[in-house]
């Protein structure tokens, strides 16, 4: 049975690549929610690497820090189905890599085209590598029981 074949190195990478991807966005995640709640605190930290998002999101902070820190959540999750290689996993890849593609749109239409293009295209390259043939098989229900 095709499913049941080894996976190559190529997609063996490529896993752990997305499981360690959803992983580091759900610190980012937990760390500018956390900075929006409790700031002043070395989790403010996380405003050097994008110093223009602080005053962006300081004002709502009572709103995007919580929203944040549930963000964290699918993230995680997303990051232990894919590690795991479940297709639920794969699933909430899929998803979330759409969820921020749209967003990344949106930041077309607010006025910072660079950086929406950039990411739709990051977030599209990931999804089309993941619904490849080799991808869909490493997430299939026959080889995660």
């Amino acid at each position: 049975m095709e499913s049941l074949r080894p996976l190559t190195r190529t997609a063996r990478v490529a896993v752990v690549a997305l499981g360690v991807f959803f992983l580091a966005a759900a610190v980012i995640l937990v760390s500018v929610g956390g900075a929006l709640l409790w700031p002043g605190t070395p989790l403010d930290a996380i405003w050097r690497i994008r110093p223009d998002r602080q005053a962006l999101l300081v004002p709502y902070a009572h709103l995007g820090g919580p929203a944040f820190l549930l963000l964290a959540i699918p993230a995680v999750l997303a990051s232990a189905g894919v590690f795991r290689r479940k297709r639920w996993g794969w699933w909430l890849a899929v998803g979330a890599l759409a969820a921020n593609g749209a967003g990344d749109a949106v930041q077309i239409v607010v006025g910072r085209p660079a950086e929406g293009v950039f990411g739709m295209n990051v977030a599209g390259t990931i999804i089309f590598g993941l619904t490849r043939p080799s991808m869909r098989a490493a997430f299939s229900p026959a080889r995660t029981r």
